[in-house]
C-alpha cells in the first residue's frame, strides 16, 4: 500500500509541476497582453513604423487643408495612409505635430488591438500577412481560457498530492516547492522566450547583426512576457503560504505529541495516586478490623471474667 501511494504520488508531482507551469505561462501571456500593457510595449514600434512609412510631415500636410470649410461643417476627418485608415476629430488636428502623431499612434494600437477576427486562432495565421492578432484583445481572451482550464487542473493536483500524503503537512511543502521551482522559471520566461525564438528565425537573424537581432526580438518577445515579474511575485507568495500552512501543520502535531506526553504523566500521576489511596483505605480498613478483633477480645474477656467473679461469689 504504501509503495502504491508513493507511485501515485510522483505521477501526481510531475503532473502538478507541468500543469503549475502551463498555469504560469497562460495567465503570464494574458496580464501581458491587456491593452495598457499592449500599449506602452508597442508604442515606440508603431511611432517608428509612422515616422518611417507614412512621415510626420505627410500626415500633417494632408490633414491641415481640412481646418477650414471641412472641419466647419464637419467633426472627424478620415484619411488612408498606406493602407492604414484613420478617424481624426478636427479639435484634434487644430492641435498641432505631436498631438496629430500622438493620437496616430493610439488610434492605430487600438484599431488592430480590438479588431474582431473570424478565423480560429492558429488559422489567422494563414489569413494574416502580419500577424498582429498575436498582441489583440482575441488573442488575450484565447490564452486567458487556457489559464482557467490549467489553473482548475492544478487545484485537483494539489489537493490529490495532499491527500495522498501521509503527512499532510509534507504535501503543502511540496506543492509549495513545485511552485518556487516554476515561479523562478516565469521569472525568466523573456529569456528563454528570446532564445527559443532566435533559434527559430535563424535563417531571417543570420541577414541582421547579432546586436539588431537580439533588439527586435526583446522587443517582440517582450510584449508577450512583460508581466512575468508580477506573475513571479504572486506566485512566490502563494508558494511561501503553503509552506507556512506545513509548517504550522507540523508544530500543531509537535504541539499535540508534547500535549499528549504531558497529558499520559498526568494520568500516570493520577493512577499512582489512586493506587496510593486504594492501598491506604484497604490498610486502614484491615487496621480498623483489626482493632475491632482487639476491642471484641477485650469485651469478650471482660464477660468471662465479670461471670467467673458472680460464680465466685455464689460459691
Amino acid at each position: 500500500m504504501g509503495f502504491i501511494r508513493g507511485v501515485l504520488i510522483v505521477i501526481a508531482s510531475v503532473l502538478l509541476f507541468i500543469s503549475l507551469l502551463a498555469t504560469g505561462f497562460f495567465i503570464t501571456v494574458t496580464f501581458s497582453l491587456s491593452y495598457d500593457s499592449v500599449q506602452s510595449q508597442v508604442h515606440p514600434i508603431v511611432v517608428q513604423i509612422i515616422e518611417e512609412q507614412i512621415g510626420e510631415i505627410t500626415i500633417l500636410d494632408t490633414l491641415t487643408p481640412y481646418l477650414g470649410e471641412y472641419c466647419e461643417e464637419n467633426s472627424e476627418v478620415v484619411q488612408n495612409f498606406e493602407g492604414y485608415t484613420f478617424i481624426f476629430p478636427c479639435e484634434t488636428i487644430k492641435l498641432g505635430k505631436e498631438t496629430l502623431i500622438e493620437y496616430s499612434v493610439n488610434y492605430l494600437i487600438e484599431d488592430f488591438y480590438y479588431k474582431e477576427y473570424s478565423c480560429e486562432f492558429w488559422k489567422c495565421f494563414e489569413e494574416s500577412d502580419i500577424p498582429l492578432f498575436l498582441i489583440s484583445k482575441y488573442a488575450q481572451e484565447y490564452w486567458r481560457n487556457w489559464f482557467f482550464k490549467f489553473f482548475l487542473f492544478s487545484l485537483i493536483l494539489s489537493a490529490g498530492v495532499i491527500l495522498l500524503s501521509k503527512r499532510k503537512s509534507k504535501g503543502f511543502f511540496l506543492t509549495g516547492i513545485l511552485l518556487i521551482l516554476v515561479s523562478l522559471i516565469i521569472l525568466k520566461l523573456e529569456t528563454i522566450g528570446t532564445f527559443i525564438t532566435k533559434l527559430i528565425i535563424s535563417p531571417i537573424s543570420m541577414a541582421l547583426t547579432e546586436e539588431t537581432t537580439s533588439l527586435v526580438l526583446s522587443q517582440v518577445v517582450g510584449i508577450f512576457f512583460s508581466k512575468s515579474g508580477t506573475i513571479f511575485v504572486w506566485m512566490f507568495v502563494i508558494a511561501l503560504i503553503l509552506i507556512g500552512i506545513g509548517i504550522l501543520l507540523k508544530l500543531f502535531k509537535i504541539g499535540f505529541k508534547i500535549s499528549g506526553f504531558f497529558k499520559k504523566i498526568e494520568e500516570t500521576a493520577e493512577k499512582e495516586d489512586k493506587k496510593e489511596k486504594t492501598t491506604k483505605e484497604i490498610k486502614d480498613k484491615k487496621s480498623e478490623k483489626k482493632d475491632k478483633q482487639i476491642e471484641n477480645k477485650k469485651e469478650f474477656k471482660s464477660i468471662k471474667e465479670v461471670k467467673k467473679a458472680q460464680k465466685f461469689k455464689k460459691k
